[in-house]
């Protein structure tokens, strides 16, 4: 498989999760290699049930509250002060999510039935797009698959979520999660899940989302953002093929983010080609071929 033909060229690094402890309000971050838990800083307001998301384009980390101030967040990922950008107003707001293809920040409130939203980064405001069924409390951007997803807290379901209509499909069906916290991580293509039981969870992608307990007895922690461990080497595809019944393959002109570490393009192979596992966990392989874009 590419992926792993690709990751011998170089060092696989750990990323960092971010959540925030209850007890204090403290932002603490996760090593998503040895699972360790480090207490960064308290928050300099409460933070009453909401969500976390990293803004790659800036290296900001947002967070939303649902419950307080009910407004937009910047907190410092090296302190874990916080300062607030703006008021949203919406009462249950808990999940942010970060489409990086696009550059939109969205936003979902834990209601049944209520809209998309999207954020605007300089005012907190946020604007409906589209009307999500289930009541979810979190999203992540999927930047590999280019999906939006979503659990619905309680039932514990991950819906993949239509960006234009707020359409929820669901992708796995899962068990009971309290007041939880998504985050997906494209270092090892999966999503992590951190609750207020004090549960870590990872959602195997590439095997139909499967979900498996991490860690336990973790204490109240909610909110969840992923910033990377390093940049990779980025691939243009130019022809791929489906194999073994996969209707995801990427398309031409997608971008396919390597496993291969770079700090230069000039570290990445000029050329792509080889077999990767069918997208969003489906049955069969894709063949691609591509041609060096970026390191990032």
């Amino acid at each position: 498989m590419i992926a792993g033909v690709l990751a011998s060229a170089g060092i696989v690094e750990a990323g960092t999760l971010y959540t925030v402890r209850e007890t204090g309000d403290i932002l603490v971050a996760i090593d998503t290699n040895t699972l360790e838990f480090t207490d960064v800083g308290p928050l300099n307001e409460v933070f009453q049930f909401g969500g976390l998301e990293w803004d790659s384009s800036t290296d900001t980390l947002y967070a939303v509250d649902g419950r307080g101030t009910r407004s937009l967040h910047k907190i410092d990922p090296n302190t874990g002060q916080s300062g607030t950008v703006g008021a949203h107003g919406v009462t249950d707001l808990f999940g942010l999510g970060y489409d990086s293809q696009n550059d939109v920040l969205f936003a979902c409130a834990f209601v049944p039935n209520q809209p998309l939203y999207t954020v605007n980064r300089s005012t907190g405001a946020v604007t409906p797009r589209g009307t999500i069924v289930p009541r979810l409390g979190n999203l992540a951007y999927n930047s590999r698959d280019d999906e939006l997803l979503g659990v619905s807290d309680g039932a514990g379901d991950l819906y993949r979520i239509d960006r234009n209509t707020g359409e929820a499909t669901l992708v796995f069906n899962g068990e009971f999660t309290d007041n939880s916290g998504l985050a997906y991580d494209p270092e090892q293509h999966v999503l992590w899940q951190i609750d207020w039981q004090g549960r870590l969870f990872k959602y195997d992608i590439a095997n139909g989302y499967a979900r498996t307990t991490v860690k336990t007895g973790l204490g109240s922690h909610d909110g969840l953002a992923f910033a990377g461990g390093g940049a990779r080497c980025n691939y243009l595809i130019k022809k791929s093929k489906a194999k073994g019944g996969c209707e995801t393959c990427p398309p031409k002109g997608a971008e396919f983010r390597s496993d291969a570490a770079c700090e230069d393009v000039k570290e990445c192979e000029k050329k792509l080609k080889g077999t990767i596992a069918c997208p969003r966990g489906g049955n069969g392989t894709c063949k691609i071929k591509g041609k060096r874009r970026s390191c990032g």
